[in-house]
C-alpha cells in the first residue's frame, strides 16, 4: 500500500496542530513556578487579583477537560492518553476548586474552617468523576 506525500504532509500538519493545542492547554498545569507564587501568597489570598487568578486557573482546568473530551470524540487522541490526561486534569481542577473555596472562605469569614461549602462539593464531584 502506497501513501501519497500529500497525505503524509496533511497528517503531519494535523498532528502538529493537535500537539500545539494540547501543549498550550496543558503546560500551565505542569508549571510549578506559577503554583509556587500562589503558594507563597496563600496566607494573604484575600485580594481580588489573587481570587481572580485562582478562578482563571479553575476555569482553564475545566476548559482543558472539555477540550480533552472533544479530542477523544474526534479521534485526535487515543483512549490511553485520554485516561491519563483526564486523571491529571481532574486532579488539577479539584485542587483549584478547593484552593478557591479556601480563599473565598478566608475573604468572607462567613463559613467555618471545616472545608464544607459549595466549592468543596464541586471539588468532590470532580474527584469522584475521575475514578
Amino acid at each position: 500500500m502506497q501513501i501519497e506525500v500529500g497525505s503524509l504532509i496533511a497528517l503531519a500538519v494535523t498532528f502538529s496542530a493537535a500537539l500545539l493545542v494540547s501543549w498550550t492547554l496543558l503546560v500551565p498545569f505542569f508549571s510549578n513556578e506559577a503554583d509556587d507564587e500562589l503558594d507563597a501568597r496563600d496566607g494573604d489570598l484575600n485580594t481580588t487579583v489573587q481570587l481572580s487568578e485562582l478562578q482563571r486557573r479553575k476555569d482553564n482546568a475545566i476548559a482543558a477537560l472539555e477540550e480533552l473530551e472533544h479530542e477523544l470524540a474526534s479521534g485526535k487522541i487515543a483512549e490511553e492518553e485520554y485516561t491519563l490526561s483526564k486523571a491529571e486534569l481532574t486532579r488539577e481542577a479539584a485542587q483549584y476548586i478547593k484552593r478557591l473555596e479556601d480563599a473565598q472562605r478566608r475573604t468572607s469569614d462567613t463559613e467555618e474552617a471545616s472545608g464544607e461549602g459549595p466549592a468543596s462539593e464541586e471539588a468532590r464531584e470532580y474527584e469522584s468523576n475521575s475514578h
